[in-house]
C-alpha cells in the first residue's frame, strides 16, 4: 500500500474513522475495526482480585496510515492479541 494515493486508499479501505493533519504535507488516516465476536476458545482462570483470560483472538484492530505528499508513506497496526490479559 506504500505509494498508493490518498484517494486510492479511500477507494479501497473507505473513509477513515479519524484524520489528523500534522503539517502542510503530512496527514494520518486512522481506521478502527471492532469485532463483536472474537474467534477461538476463551477461558477465564479465577485468581484472587481478578483473573486471566487465555486463548481468545483479538477483537480490535487499528490501522494508521501516514500520508505524505498525498501518498501512503507508512502503515502501523495496533490492537489486542491472543496474549494473557488481566
Amino acid at each position: 500500500m506504500t505509494g498508493m494515493t490518498a484517494a486510492d486508499l479511500q477507494s479501497c479501505a473507505g473513509v477513515p474513522d479519524k484524520t489528523k493533519k500534522i503539517d502542510d504535507h503530512t496527514e494520518v488516516f486512522s481506521y478502527n475495526l471492532k469485532n463483536d465476536a472474537a474467534g477461538g476458545v476463551q477461558i477465564t482462570l479465577p485468581v484472587i482480585g481478578g483473573g486471566y483470560t487465555v486463548g481468545s483472538s483479538g477483537s480490535t484492530c487499528n490501522a494508521n496510515f501516514r500520508i505524505v505528499g498525498n501518498k501512503v508513506a507508512s502503515l502501523f497496526y495496533s490492537g489486542n492479541t491472543n496474549r494473557l490479559r488481566l
